[in-house]
C-alpha cells in the first residue's frame, strides 16, 4: 500500500522512525566591546533545534509560541509511488 502522506508521531524522528527527538535550546548573549576592552551593549537570543539521540541527526526548527516544527528543507524522503515515475 502506498502512503503519499505520512504523519509523524509526537517526537518521532523522520530519519530513523523512533520517538527520540529532544528539543535543545541554548541561550546566547553577544556583547559589543570597544577598542579599550570595555563592554558596551549586548544582544540576547536563543538557538533552538531538535536532536535525535538514536541517529544523531540535528534538525532546524520553526518555533511559534509553544509549537515547534521541523523546517521543510531538513525533511528528505524518497518517493516510492510508481505512479509518479
Amino acid at each position: 500500500m502506498f502512503q503519499p502522506i505520512r504523519y509523524l508521531r509526537p517526537n518521532e524522528c523522520p530519519r530513523c522512525g523512533k520517538s527520540t527527538l529532544k528539543l535543545v535550546d541554548i541561550d546566547v548573549t553577544v556583547y559589543n566591546v570597544d577598542s579599550n576592552g570595555i563592554l558596551r551593549d549586548h544582544h540576547d537570543g536563543t538557538i533552538f533545534y531538535l536532536y535525535c539521540n538514536r541517529c544523531k541527526k540535528k534538525y532546524e526548527v520553526d518555533k511559534r509560541g509553544m509549537a515547534v516544527s521541523i523546517k521543510k528543507k531538513d525533511i528528505s524522503f524518497n518517493p516510492i509511488n510508481p505512479m509518479y515515475e
